[in-house]
């Protein structure tokens, strides 16, 4: 007598979940290949368009460049100078925190590695009954 139960091969299981998921994967891409398939199309109709671009035109990105290309710098502008602005009053902040001896340093270091961790481990049951150990993440 057999202790372990017969395994089936992986293959066979694994080959409906394999065609299920592909056939999912196809669906989420389509409207991707859509809106590429008629941003290649040469006229401004999308009502058109074949499923396969027989003569591809790359003359709408030309066009959305040159009419958004003002936007994307102001855009670019902010972003770039949030992050300098960040970078700045960050830097010495953490420093600070790091080198000076605080009052409230261990309710800081704890509130800090319990913040830095997942949301979901955090909310984890283990975490009432295992602070800070391997099991509560």
């Amino acid at each position: 007598m057999n202790r372990y139960p017969t395994v089936k091969p992986a293959k066979k299981r694994q080959l409906p979940y394999t065609v299920l998921a592909i056939v999912f994967l196809a669906i989420m891409l389509f409207p991707v290949y859509w809106m590429i398939n008629t941003s290649l199309q040469p006229g401004p109709s999308a009502v058109n368009a074949t499923f396969i671009p027989l003569h591809p035109s790359f003359a709408a990105y030309g066009q959305a460049i040159s009419d958004q290309l003002g936007n994307l710098e102001t855009s670019l502008l902010i972003a770039f100078g949030t992050v300098i602005l960040t970078l700045v009053i960050a830097t010495p902040a953490a420093y600070g925190l790091a080198k000076f001896k605080l009052p409230f340093e261990y309710s800081r270091s704890r509130t800090g590695r319990f913040e830095l961790r997942d949301p979901v481990c955090n909310s984890h049951p283990l975490r009432i009954h295992a602070v800070d150990t391997v099991i509560a993440c």
